[in-house]
């Protein structure tokens, strides 16, 4: 094996360009391609393009601790390089000038993909299928940055509509904390890909590189269970070829937003509904004079007993001989008046409501007298 590895080191070197150098540093480098020496021509400065600036021949430091280092052939070796032997182990890089601050752009390429792989295991991946058009870019571990931005502009967009149900919906999620035990879910195929690849190495005597996804910490996290999102929100949830299921989280926040926007409407509808007692039947007094003078009178509103209920429920409260007209009235939250129960005793007094007579769910009532209102309270009727 290791004369096989010379025979390959000396062939690479035996089909360099014949104008390539080679060039041994006096601490062991060994430097593939001409050291150029000629200057780089005027600079023109982008703030000032009237000044010019002549460059004189100088080289930038690539990693003096390389024991291979090969150069490009652009000036001031510019147009990419690669370092072999360094703390850094393999390195793939773009010589640019410090003086000009003339930055290249590093390209990665490979007609099947790349994949990153470090100390711990894999770190990154994008495989592309054969003759697939798009594939997703794997990290196997936590990404962090200072902001993440979403392509999301008007004109990049068709079949736009608006959300409905989202508050319903998301009523039926169930937020979970957990441990992430893996990566992704090993299924047969790939297992059985992963074998083959093994016993290959194995005949060819190479030592197979440990590819397998870092393991995650075992923090407690928060989030949904992407099978109970497929079934409320299936655009949100992606499967891979393996089955390993994702969540778009992003895709969550325009729900969110349509949810509270829904919950506010619902919430102005109750307050205009708590201010305007009996749909316009009765309106409450907007002086506080009648309703200090009733409470100093002792007028009192209790909660309903039992509370939530199946089957009948009793309000009790007690009502001043001074007032004329007394009446409880239930409402939903949508501030319908659904019920008008009058009051005819005064001092103690009690009104029994039927769960029969309402649907299951929350209900406001009201003790309104004499066309004050006097307090309202929550009462909740279960199956």
């Amino acid at each position: 094996m290791k004369k096989l590895l010379l025979f390959l080191s000396l062939a690479g070197i035996s089909i360099l360009p014949l104008q390539a150098q080679i060039t041994l540093s006096s601490n062991g480098q060994s430097i593939f391609g001409k050291r150029q020496q000629q200057p780089l021509s005027p600079y023109l400065s982008p703030s000032s393009p009237e000044k010019a600036i002549v460059i004189s021949p100088q080289f930038v430091p690539i990693d003096s601790l390389a024991t291979a280092v090969i150069l490009g052939r652009e000036k001031n070796n510019a147009g990419g390089y690669i370092t072999f032997g360094s703390n850094k182990g393999t390195w793939i890089g773009e010589r640019s000038s410090t003086i000009t601050s003339l930055a290249y752009i590093m390209e990665l390429g490979g007609m099947g993909g790349f994949t990153g792989i470090g100390r711990l295991g894999k770190v990154f991946s994008y495989v592309t299928p054969h003759n697939a058009t798009s594939a997703p870019f794997y990290f196997y571990t936590d990404i962090r940055a200072n902001s993440f931005i979403v392509t999301s502009d008007s004109r990049l967009k068709s079949d736009v509509k608006a959300i409905e149900n989202s508050t319903d919906l998301l009523s039926s999620l169930s937020p979970v904390s957990y441990s992430l035990a893996g990566q992704s879910v090993i299924s047969k195929n790939s297992a059985s890909k992963e074998t083959a690849l093994k016993e290959t190495a194995s005949e060819l005597e190479i030592t197979p590189v440990n590819d397998d996804p870092t393991p995650p910490d075992s923090r407690t996290r928060y989030g949904f269970l992407a099978q109970e999102v497929k079934e409320l929100f299936p655009e949100l949830v992606v499967e891979d070829e393996e089955g390993t299921m994702g969540i778009d989280y992003i895709g969550f926040i325009p729900i969110l937003v349509d949810a509270v926007k829904d919950l506010r409407g619902r919430l102005e509808e109750q307050e205009k509904a708590m201010a305007m007692m009996g749909g316009g039947e009765i309106i409450r007094k907007s002086a506080t004079a009648d309703r200090d003078r009733l409470l100093a009178e002792g007028c009192v509103l209790e909660q309903n007993r039992p509370n939530p209920f199946s089957s009948t429920s009793v309000i009790k409260c007690n009502i001043p001989a001074s007032v004329s007209e007394a009446s409880i009235y239930v409402y939903d939250l949508q501030g319908q008046q659904i019920l008008h129960l009058p009051v005819s005793d005064r001092d103690s007094a009690a009104v029994s409501i039927e769960a029969s007579s309402l649907n299951p769910g929350m209900y406001i009532y009201s003790l309104i007298t004499d066309g004050v209102e006097i307090d309202s309270k929550r009462m909740i009727v279960t199956d």
